[in-house]
């Protein structure tokens, strides 16, 4: 959805976007996710090509987005999500992934400023506890409330702590665009409004929300 809003805003501006990427694939350069799928959609490969194409295409800018939770604690529970490593076959810990998510990010950045590619990193919309359909069918039957049933602003930092923490040692490298604050309050991140949702499901963004 956010990839919509952003073909929509640069045809707006006269700028050409092109748009890659894969499930489960950390746009990091030098990453392997643990995914019985790679041998189909090489998460590392993807990740050389695209550096390639920047490279040798002369790209002004690129634009890094992920559910960055995912690679570290995955999900409330703080056990992990899809473990990575830089290399093919492993570790795949939940401390290493968390340790390779911080030294392949820094290599990232290093190899795109070595050849003036700007990196652009939209940080992650607050993760729900509840699948939108759930949600909004206890609520229209009475049996929650947007408040009781949105995620806590204090748990969704929590959870997304390591990823903010790495991206801001690189602030002044690279251009963060902290989504947070469209979504949340001081005390809760809306699942969305009374009777619309910001959500397709507990983390992908509805068109609706992407327009936040």
């Amino acid at each position: 959805r956010l990839k919509q809003i952003v073909d929509v805003a640069g045809r707006e501006k006269g700028i050409k976007i092109f748009f890659t990427g894969s499930s489960g694939c950390l746009p990091f350069i030098g990453v392997y996710p643990q995914r019985a799928d790679q041998n189909l959609r090489n998460c590392n490969l993807l990740n050389e090509r695209v550096y390639k194409l920047a490279k040798d295409k002369n790209i002004k800018g690129i634009i890094l987005s992920a559910m960055w939770s995912y690679y570290t604690l995955g999900d409330y529970d703080l056990k992990g999500g899809v473990s990575i490593s830089d290399k093919e076959n492993g570790p795949f810990t939940l401390q290493h992934s968390i340790d390779t998510f911080s030294k392949l990010f820094d290599s990232t950045v290093e190899k795109y400023n070595s050849i003036k590619v700007p990196i652009h990193l939209i940080t992650q919309p607050p993760h729900q506890k509840y699948l939108a359909e759930a949600a909004y069918f206890l609520i229209s039957k009475g049996l929650g409330t947007i408040e009781n049933i949105s995620i806590e602003r204090s748990e969704f930092q929590k959870l997304n702590k390591i990823p903010i923490n790495v991206f801001l040692t690189h602030e002044n490298e690279i251009n963060v665009y902290n989504i947070i604050d469209l979504f949340c309050d001081e005390l809760l991140c809306p699942i969305g409004e009374q009777t619309r949702s910001f959500y397709n499901d507990d983390d992908h963004l509805s068109p609706y929300g992407a327009l936040k």
